[in-house]
């Protein structure tokens, strides 16, 4: 399963974390993978620095996804 981790602090909410939320839930409904996704929310753990969304799965983690 691959995890989408949006930070949900509040300087990313002032740069939109809301927005890239409701898009990556409208996209996994549209797509049905809601079976192969998870999105959560977070605050700002670890690569702060590398922007506002991770994806998490095997093997690798991407970080800075914007």
């Amino acid at each position: 399963m691959l995890t989408i981790v949006i930070y949900v602090g509040s300087s990313y909410y002032v740069r939109g974390s809301d927005t890239v939320a409701e898009v990556f839930e409208q996209l996994i409904e549209q797509e049905n993978l809601s079976d192969q996704v998870e999105l959560t929310g977070a605050f700002c753990i670890e690569f702060c620095s590398m922007g506002g969304v991770r994806a998490l799965g095997r093997p690798s983690v991407f970080r800075g996804l914007s």
